[in-house]
C-alpha cells in the first residue's frame, strides 16, 4: 500500500495530510486559493480539466508500482472484489469543487514495470461518494439536460467540453450517474466520473461507502459501447482519494479504508471495529 498525489502546476494554497496505520485514519486538509479560471473556453467549458480546475489529488492505494502488491497489474477485473471506506467531511462541506472517491485504473495490457506509463492503453474510473454542492450541481444539470428532464444548457456549464452523460448504473445497492471524457484527463483512453446520486454531502457523521470493482466495470461496459470487454482488462490501481479544486477549502477524513487483494472476495483488513 502506498500514498500518491498530483497537483496542477498552477495550484495555489496550503494543504496537509495526516496518516494513521495502514487502513486507518487518512485525513486531508486544504485551502485552494485559486479563484479565476483563465483557460475557460466560452460556450465550451474548460479545455483541460486538471489545469482548468487547478486541482490536487491525494490517495491511499494499492498499485502495480509496488512489486507484488496483491496482484495489481497482473490480475484481471473479473478477479477483483470490493473496496470499502468509512469517511466524512470534518465541519461543513467545502464550497468550490471538492470530492472524495474510490479510484480505479484498469489497463488493456498487464502492468509490471513501475517506470512505465500508466496512462497509455488505460482507463481511469473515479467513483465520487462524497461531493461538494458545486460539483454535484453541474454534473446533475448535464445529466438532466442529456436525458430530457431539464437542467442548464450544456454551453453554460464549466465542465470539460469532452464530458458526456451516459445514464445511470447500480453498484452495491446505490444509484450512480455515469459520465465519460474521451480522451482521459491525463492522456488515458478515457476517464469515467461516476457520481453517487443521493446523500452526497454527509454532514451528519461517518458513512460507509462500498464499491464492487467487478460489478462496476461490468456495468460501465454494458452502458457504454465505446469499449468492449473491459472485464478482461487488468486492474493496475485501486485506492481512496481526496480532490480539491479551484476555490475550495476543507477537511475530509477517512476513518478507515480497504482495497481488495485481487482474486479474493473482499477488501484487506482495516482496524478492528471500523465498519460497525
Amino acid at each position: 500500500m502506498g500514498i500518491s498525489g498530483w497537483k496542477a502546476k498552477e495550484w495555489n494554497g496550503s494543504g496537509s495530510v495526516r496518516l494513521g496505520e495502514d487502513g486507518g485514519q487518512f485525513r486531508v486538509t486544504w485551502n485552494n486559493t485559486n479563484r479565476a479560471l483563465p483557460d475557460a473556453v466560452p460556450g465550451r467549458g474548460y479545455s483541460n480539466n486538471g489545469v482548468g480546475y487547478r486541482e490536487f489529488d491525494v490517495s491511499m492505494n494499492k498499485s502495480f508500482y509496488f512489486s507484488g502488491d496483491n496482484g495489481y497489474g497482473t490480475k484481471r477485473v473479473n478477479e477483483a472484489g470490493q473496496m470499502r471506506s468509512v469517511g466524512r467531511w470534518v465541519g461543513a462541506t467545502p464550497g468550490g469543487k471538492a470530492h472524495a472517491q474510490a479510484l480505479v485504473y484498469i489497463s488493456e495490457v498487464p502492468r509490471t514495470n513501475p517506470a512505465g506509463d500508466r496512462s497509455s492503453n488505460a482507463i481511469d474510473i473515479t467513483v465520487a461518494e462524497w461531493a461538494s454542492r458545486s460539483v454535484r450541481s453541474e454534473y446533475e444539470s448535464l445529466h438532466r439536460h442529456t436525458f430530457g428532464t431539464g437542467g442548464e444548457p450544456v454551453e453554460n456549464l464549466s465542465l470539460s467540453n469532452k464530458t458526456e452523460a451516459l445514464g445511470e448504473i447500480q453498484n452495491s445497492g446505490m444509484t450512480y450517474m455515469v459520465f465519460r471524457r474521451t480522451p482521459g484527463d491525463m492522456g488515458e483512453k478515457a476517464s469515467y466520473f461516476i457520481l453517487r446520486k443521493y446523500n452526497q454531502e454527509y454532514q451528519d457523521g461517518y458513512r460507509l461507502a462500498t464499491v464492487d470493482i467487478k460489478n462496476l466495470v461490468s456495468s460501465i461496459d454494458s452502458k457504454d459501447s465505446a469499449f468492449n470487454g473491459l472485464s478482461n482488462w487488468y486492474v493496475s490501481v485501486a485506492g481512496w482519494e481526496v480532490t480539491g479544486a479551484n476555490a475550495s477549502a476543507g477537511t475530509f477524513e477517512y476513518k478507515c479504508y480497504a482495497m481488495p487483494k485481487l482474486g479474493e472476495a473482499s477488501g484487506s483488513t482495516a482496524p478492528s471495529g471500523c465498519w460497525s
